[in-house]
């Protein structure tokens, strides 16, 4: 008897540059327009627009899997939260474990710095389904967009109470 042997996918995460506006364009085209235009009409000169803000943000990076460029990210860390402005991978490295593994490595350094990690994601996504899967919580929906938060457990205080108090 076979037995399944699943391992975590192996990728690598660098600072993006001007030089990725086009694959990171090309990617978010391929992947959102199609979603969006089922929701709202496509606005192609805005959408390029957030896809070059995010980019020259100094917060997104890029994803690759031996060398090649496979997906994009961009997350915000704010005082108060981490929110994951963006996250894309290519079709052809969908389904491998990269998205889940990113998320719950964005999970972790919430824990880690005591924040809540937000996103927000169009209604016909089906990466809603991950997100759920992965212990994200819907907190607004509209038409378009539902916005979605993972809070991370507390830390447990003095008395292991599961919360802080002012006298821990």
């Amino acid at each position: 008897m076979l037995m399944a042997m699943t391992k975590d996918p192996v990728f690598t995460r660098r600072p993006a540059t001007p030089d990725d506006l086009a694959f990171a364009w090309g990617l978010y085209r391929r992947l959102m327009k199609p979603l969006t235009e089922a929701l709202i009409p496509w606005q192609e000169a805005a959408q390029r627009a957030v896809v070059e803000r995010d980019l020259a943000s100094g917060q997104a990076e890029i994803i690759a899997v031996d060398g090649a460029d496979v997906g994009w990210m961009h997350l915000r860390a704010e005082e108060d939260r981490l929110e994951l402005c963006q996250l894309y991978i290519a079709p052809d490295h969908q389904n491998g474990g990269i998205g889940g593994a990113i998320v719950e490595q964005l999970k972790a350094r919430a824990a880690t710095d005591g924040v809540v990690l937000d996103l927000k994601v169009t209604v016909n996504n089906r990466a809603v389904a991950l997100y759920r899967r992965l212990g994200f919580e819907e907190v607004d929906r509209d038409a378009v967009k539902v916005a979605l938060r993972y809070s991370p457990p507390a830390p447990l205080g003095k008395g292991g109470k599961g919360r802080l108090t002012s006298s821990d």
